[in-house]
């Protein structure tokens, strides 16, 4: 299970022409497989304190794999002027992956079922356009 998941990050190609389309892509990506993997992905994320070392690394390297697709994204955005010059591409990652994380989380321990494209679309709109009037 390690290694499908693991391998799974690896064959992405991220899709959109701007950066927010692809913010979009990689958590639809995520809501997708976890969807289709629900019990996978379950028994896997709860059995992580209890892992072999080895896992426990390729979990952690699947991980890091999942932040560095959304920094280089994070850097794409700056580069083009996307992103605002005051916000680093650390902390859109970190607000990407507290988002994301959190909700992909409760998909992975609720039986909830939601539209991938609309849950990503939602998910990346409160972190792109924030919760303030004056955003």
């Amino acid at each position: 299970m390690v290694e499908r998941v693991a391998f799974e990050a690896r064959e992405i190609r991220i899709q959109g022409d701007t950066c927010k389309e692809r913010l979009e892509f990689l958590a639809e990506d995520l809501i997708y497989k976890i969807q289709k993997n629900k019990a996978s992905y379950r028994i896997l994320f709860q059995a992580t304190p209890v892992l072999s070392e080895k896992l426990a690394e390729k979990l952690v390297d699947w991980k890091t794999q999942n932040f560095q697709q959304v920094y280089e994204v994070a850097n794409m955005g700056k580069s083009s002027g996307e992103i605002r010059k005051c916000i680093s591409a650390n902390d859109v990652t970190f607000a990407y992956q507290a988002f994301i994380g959190q909700r992909t989380g409760e998909l992975i321990m609720n039986n909830e079922h939601v539209d991938p494209k609309t849950e990503s679309q939602r998910l990346v709109n409160m972190l792109w356009y924030g919760i303030g009037e004056n955003i």
